[in-house]
């Protein structure tokens, strides 16, 4: 199978964790850089599957989305989380946060933000993410 990186979530590392551990399947990896590079490999037949995510397939083109099946569809979790190390100082954090806030506000913003993709942007708590914690994805981190 292919992916986009070994890091990303949504895309790797939970359909990775999801195989392994609820159906013992342990695939042979491929890391192809983008969510787009995935689908093509696929289309193109140079892997049997890819992960992706929602949100990437829908904005491929029509011609490459509607001739991609989806054949598994992992657990949602909340996307995008934005964290400080503790030893930033709360000022600088607050200011961080309040422009991420801000570019979910305005149109400039939110059309930078699309490019990402990210398509909206809310506080959150570490509560929001506990899942992420639950699935203890570390070991799938390193693959």
């Amino acid at each position: 199978m292919v992916f986009p990186s070994a890091s990303a979530l949504g895309a790797s590392l939970i359909p990775r964790a999801e195989l392994s551990r609820l159906y013992g399947i342990e695939v042979k990896t491929k890391y192809v850089k983008t969510h787009t590079s995935v689908y093509l490999h696929v289309l193109k037949g140079l892997a049997i599957a890819g992960g992706g995510v929602a949100t990437t397939l829908q904005r491929q083109k029509p011609q490459i989305r509607d001739s991609l099946r989806v054949l598994y569809q992992t657990e949602k979790v909340n996307p995008h989380p934005i964290v400080a190390h503790p030893r930033v100082p709360a000022e600088h954090f607050q200011k961080v946060k309040a422009a991420f806030l801000d570019l979910g506000l305005r149109e400039d913003g939110i059309a930078l933000l699309e490019k990402i993709p990210m398509f909206s942007v809310k506080e959150a708590s570490i509560g929001d993410f506990s899942r992420l914690r639950e699935l203890n994805l570390n070991e799938f981190s390193k693959r």
